[in-house]
C-alpha cells in the first residue's frame, strides 16, 4: 500500500496487492496503526437550490371587468337553462340570474380532473387556494364579495367576474407559492382594472 503524502489533496493513489485504486476529490486522510489508509472524501459541487417553479403555470386566469349575469364564473349549460322553460332546473336558475348583483365580486375557483382524479384532493386544492384568496381581499381591505370591509365614500367596491382555473403543478405548489399566486392574481387582474 502506498500513499503520496498527507493534507489536503484533490487526487490520491492507493496501491493494493494487483490492482490501483483511484480516488478524486480527496480532502482529508490519516494513518491507523500504518496499516492502512482512511480517505474521507467530499464532493465540492455547489449545492443549488431547486428551480422555483413559474407560478403562471399553476393556473388560468379570465377577468371581465363589465360582466353581466352569464360570465366567465358561470356554467357553460347557464344559457341554454335560463331560456328552456321545460328545464327542471329553469326556475332556480332564472330566479338567480334575476339576483345578480353586478356590484360585487363574483369569482370562482376550478380545479379540473386533470389535477388529480380523486375528488377529495380537487377539494383540497380547491379549498386551499380559496381561503389564501378570501386572505389576500382582506389583507386589501375588502371582504370575499369585493366589499370594502370598512365604510368608506372613497372607496368601491371590487366589480367584475373572475375564473381561476388551477392546472396541475398547482397540486404540489408550497404556500408561499398559494399565496403569491393569488396576491398577484388579484393585485393584476381586480385591482389594477377598477374604475377610480
Amino acid at each position: 500500500m502506498a500513499c503520496f503524502g498527507v493534507g489536503d489533496f484533490r487526487t490520491c493513489q492507493i496501491s493494493w496487492p494487483a490492482r490501483t485504486v483511484s480516488l478524486s476529490s480527496v480532502t482529508t486522510f490519516t494513518f491507523t496503526h500504518c496499516s492502512f489508509v482512511k480517505a474521507i472524501t467530499r464532493r465540492r459541487t455547489m449545492s443549488r437550490p431547486p428551480p422555483k417553479k413559474l407560478l403562471s403555470a399553476l393556473f388560468n386566469t379570465r377577468f371581465e371587468p363589465f360582466s353581466k349575469p352569464v360570465n366567465c364564473t358561470t356554467f357553460i349549460a347557464t344559457q341554454n337553462i335560463a331560456s328552456d322553460d321545460r328545464h327542471p332546473l329553469h326556475i332556480p336558475t332564472s330566479n338567480r340570474l334575476d339576483n345578480w348583483n353586478p356590484q360585487r365580486l363574483h369569482w370562482v375557483i376550478r380545479t379540473p380532473v386533470a389535477v388529480s382524479k380523486k375528488r377529495t384532493i380537487r377539494s383540497w386544492v380547491t379549498r386551499r387556494f380559496r381561503d389564501t384568496f378570501i386572505s389576500e381581499l382582506e389583507k386589501s381591505g375588502f371582504n370575499r364579495w369585493g366589499e370594502p370591509l370598512a365604510a368608506s365614500k372613497n372607496r368601491r367596491p371590487l366589480t367584475g367576474a373572475l375564473a381561476i382555473t388551477l392546472l396541475r403543478p398547482a397540486l404540489t405548489a408550497a404556500s408561499e407559492d398559494v399565496r403569491d399566486i393569488c396576491s398577484q392574481i388579484l393585485r393584476k387582474n381586480i385591482l389594477s382594472r377598477q374604475r377610480p
